[in-house]
C-alpha cells in the first residue's frame, strides 16, 4: 500500500525564483501568501488577520517554464498541491528540523469579485 502526505495552498503568489543546478538541472522556489484569521474582537466584531507564507519547491520542468515564462509570476491567485516531506539537519552541533512542500501542480485561478 501506497501513501504520501499531501497538501493544499491557496493564495497569491508573493515571490519566485529559478536556479540552475549542477548538470542544467532547475529548480523553482515561490512563495504564496495567504490570510490567517484570528480572534473575534467582540467590542468591535471584527477579526484579526495576520499574514502567512509557505515556501513551495518545485522540480517539474513543465511549472519552472511557467515561472520563467511569466505565466506563474508574483501576484498571480494560485493553487498549489504536491507533498511535503520532514527532514532534518545538523547546524553548529544542534539538531534542525525542517517541513518541505514539494509541488507537483500548480493552478492559476480566477479570484471572485466580492
Amino acid at each position: 500500500m501506497y501513501s504520501e502526505a499531501t497538501f493544499s495552498v491557496i493564495g497569491f503568489i508573493s515571490k519566485t525564483e529559478v536556479k540552475t543546478l549542477a548538470g542544467d538541472k532547475k529548480i523553482a522556489i515561490i512563495s504564496i501568501a495567504n490570510n490567517i484569521n484570528g480572534k473575534e474582537n467582540k467590542e468591535t466584531k471584527t477579526r484579526e488577520t495576520r499574514a502567512s507564507f509557505t515556501q513551495i519547491t518545485i522540480w517539474k520542468d513543465y511549472i519552472i517554464s511557467g515561472i520563467e515564462r511569466g505565466f506563474i509570476a508574483k501576484g498571480k491567485y494560485v493553487m498549489a498541491r504536491g507533498c511535503f516531506e520532514h527532514k532534518q539537519y545538523e547546524k553548529d552541533g544542534i539538531k534542525k528540523y525542517t517541513t518541505e512542500f514539494i509541488a507537483k501542480s500548480i493552478d492559476i485561478m480566477e479570484r471572485k469579485a466580492d
